[in-house]
């Protein structure tokens, strides 16, 4: 039993040990390629070139819209006599403005050099002391060996580094090279991912985002979060899929999307060869985009002849009037239960306490049935609302609540 407990835990400590190599492989790796597109981008520095808005999903447009809203209403508060959009107030007597002045340099770059370069500087100083301590370790332990002083020694320096003084390939040197004797995985891993980061948002200035927003909504959900993927893991990819936190479910019995639709995202990839392509994906917008003018015909139908049937007409004067209909007392509970009767004006009723059958009630009448049925018909066919009307109220109550 120790035996084999034993032979676990080495099977355990040389498999640590190959992960700890292989991300130091890859920090080395990353660290290189960082300092290059470091180079890069300091040679776009001061070309000028437009700078985009970079990727924003539809929630965070939705937040940033928001956000600004309230700060040009918090702006106009502040300036009540100045409440009108832009910065010229700056240019009056009270304050001397410059107006629109050229940035000194490309934003974008410089801003993503300056991270880099601080983000590098960091871990260096965090990972400097610990990997110092393990070669103090290992050469007393030398010494205690063989008796002698270890040389030449690891070029670990002690001396402090400035970051506004130390040149990035020699910081990135330096950390390559402690990196190397040190052997904690989970921060290893957080450098290599904070590094890939980095060079993710070097390659978005250099080449462009890596994710742009895709026009057309999903076909399935019906919201605005499709994503069109141009690099993803550092590899070139042509992936649209549908990002957020919501359900999207599809169509398909055997799609993971049905077991957990938040976690499981629909993807279209550009390829004849894949289950679902952009081909498909068109396909899908073109039959939905159809769906839906179909249903705005409908409905627009619908809010016309609704707008046809109605008892309102409008005078010379351009005042709304009703049109009102007369029905008997003795018909009055049969084609209008609910009714209330007027008891001012030109078309109030005549209500007869001692005949009620012989009583006229003034109720609102369709008049469009009124021109299309002949006067001899019954009351029903003009009183408002009437059968065209009714039809149209459309079913509002979703399949899980209807009786």
């Amino acid at each position: 039993m120790t035996g084999a407990g034993n032979t676990k835990h080495q099977v355990a400590v040389e498999k640590t040990a190959d992960l700890v190599a292989q991300l130091q492989a890859e920090i080395s790796s990353t660290l290189t390629v960082v300092v290059d597109l470091v180079g890069r981008l300091e040679d776009l520095a001061d070309t000028r070139q437009s700078v985009g808005l970079g990727f924003m999903t539809e929630q965070t447009k939705d937040l940033a819209n928001k956000q600004t809203r309230a700060d040009r209403a918090a702006a106009r508060n502040l300036h009540p006599a100045r409440a009108h959009v832009g910065l010229k107030f700056l240019n009056g007597a009270a304050v001397l403005g410059s107006g629109q002045v050229e940035a000194p340099v490309t934003m974008n770059p410089v801003s993503v050099v300056a991270e880099i370069h601080f983000a590098v500087f960091q871990h260096l100083r965090r990972l400097s002391r610990p990997a110092l301590l393990r070669l103090l370790e290992h050469e007393q332990i030398g010494l205690e060996d063989h008796a002698i002083c270890p040389w030449p020694r690891n070029p670990i320096s002690t001396t402090a580094l400035d970051v506004n003084e130390t040149n990035l390939k020699v910081l990135a040197d330096r950390l390559s090279n402690v990196v190397s004797s040190y052997r904690n995985r989970p921060n290893l891993q957080a450098i290599l991912r904070d590094l890939e980061q980095l060079e993710e948002r070097a390659r978005d200035v250099i080449d462009g985002p890596s994710r742009t927003n895709h026009p057309d909504a999903c076909p399935w959900c019906g919201r605005r979060t499709l994503v069109i993927l141009h690099r993803e893991f550092g590899r070139d990819v042509q992936v649209v899929r549908c990002e957020g936190t919501h359900a999207c479910v599809c169509d398909h019995e055997f799609c993971d999307c049905h077991r957990n639709p938040t976690r499981n995202r629909h993807e279209w990839v550009n390829s004849g060869r894949a289950a679902h392509t952009w081909h498909a994906l068109h396909n899908l917008q073109t039959a939905r985009k159809e769906t839906i003018r179909m249903e705005t015909l409908a409905l627009d139908a619908i809010t016309r002849i609704r707008a046809m049937h109605q008892p309102f007409w409008i005078d010379g004067d351009g005042d709304s009037r009703t049109y009102y209909v007369l029905i008997g007392g003795d018909e009055i509970d049969q084609y209008a239960p609910d009714h209330v009767c007027i008891d001012i004006g030109t078309d109030a009723c005549q209500v007869y306490d001692d005949e009620p059958a012989s009583s006229l009630h003034s109720v609102p009448g369709c008049i469009e049935c009124q021109v299309t049925h002949d006067n001899s018909g019954q009351p029903g066919n003009r009183l408002w609302p009437c059968a065209t009307y009714r039809a149209t109220q459309l079913e509002t109550d979703s399949p899980d609540t209807r009786k």
